[in-house]
């Protein structure tokens, strides 16, 4: 049986693939509203820094030299979201991050290693990992090989050569305790994607989505002391609606889809989509912006709604719950 650890809560809205390993009652459970960022449709502040970057050995690529890259995309209000990819090495990519990053008071972005904070720097036409030196040493964690994140990345002014690189929509590693996975995102060809979900010593879970994934995150949501992995997705196109992919295991012998309900009427409300996912101690947080009835879709202008999901033992399968919600 995998080990419990009790650790503070800790919300990253983004995936940070750190440790998730909180295991506090769900019956106990309050989540408060400043634990969730707010969600917001753009951000005008993280224009000018959006773009790729990468390192020295991008400009001799076609002579065999390593390199990595870093695309910054807009996520909102004081956030970015950040995939980090490397060139390719024998058909297996070394280094893979997927995940949104959210800004500390020094200006800097801020994310977690296996606890521990590392930071992204931005400058006139850079960006820079940076933080302690055993804490960089950590991102190691993301790569094979031995590599890690830190240093500094140019920012390209013309578009960047992704033939060398991992083509994977979404790509990141998780860790719960003893318990460990990967999940990994691929376009199908046909506007749809392939989503794999490979627990440690486990055989593969694969099956098709429509929509890409946005961020994933691992727990205890029933106290059993075996796992859930969450997978987020965002539809593309104006409206960003959200959704949730689960799975729980069975006492570590297989896994069993979770069920994920509609928004009811009442709680559907004003609702336009541009929704935020997160695992807080446990307890499933989606929150979204309300819009007022001439609000367009890119200004809303009402509260924001934030529910929460607890999972229990339906007569079929598990199942998520509305526990709570509220606005404010």
């Amino acid at each position: 049986m995998m080990r419990k650890t009790l650790l503070p809560s800790m919300l990253l809205l983004s995936l940070t693939a750190c440790q998730n390993t909180n295991t506090q009652g769900l019956e106990t459970t309050t989540v408060l509203h400043n634990d969730l960022p707010t969600t917001t449709v753009t951000d005008k502040y993280t224009n000018n820094i959006t773009g790729d970057y990468v390192t020295d050995g991008y400009t001799k690529r076609n002579e065999g030299y390593d390199w990595f890259a870093i695309s910054v995309r807009d996520a909102g209000q004081d956030a970015i979201s950040v995939s980090i990819r490397s060139r390719i090495d024998k058909k297996k990519p070394t280094c893979t991050l997927d995940t949104v990053l959210h800004k500390a008071h020094d200006g800097r972005y801020q994310f977690w290693v296996d606890n521990n904070p590392v930071y992204l720097r931005f400058n006139d036409n850079s960006l820079s990992i940076e933080g302690e030196t055993s804490h960089l040493q950590k991102t190691a964690f993301y790569c094979s090989g031995g590599a890690t994140l830190g240093g500094v990345y140019q920012k390209l002014s013309d578009t960047l050569d992704t033939r060398q690189l991992d083509n994977s929509q979404y790509a990141t590693s998780l860790n719960y305790g003893d318990f460990s996975t990967q999940v990994t995102s691929t376009s199908d060809g046909n506007g749809g994607y392939i989503l794999q979900i490979q627990p440690m010593g486990e055989d593969i879970i694969e099956r098709p989505i429509s929509d890409p994934v946005v961020s994933a995150d691992v727990g205890d949501m029933n106290g059993d002391g075996y796992p859930e992995i969450l997978v987020f997705t965002q539809s593309v196109g104006s409206g960003s609606y959200g959704d949730v992919i689960a799975y729980s295991s069975n006492k570590g012998l297989s896994w069993s889809e979770v069920s994920y309900p509609e928004l009811t009427d009442k709680l559907k409300q004003g609702y336009m989509g541009h929704d935020a996912f997160a695992l807080v101690e446990n307890v499933l947080v989606r929150r979204f912006p309300l819009y007022l009835e001439n609000d367009s879709n890119a200004n809303p202008q009402g509260k924001t709604r934030q529910i929460q999901y607890h999972m229990i033992e339906g007569e079929a399968s598990r199942q998520f719950v509305v526990n709570e919600d509220s606005e404010f």
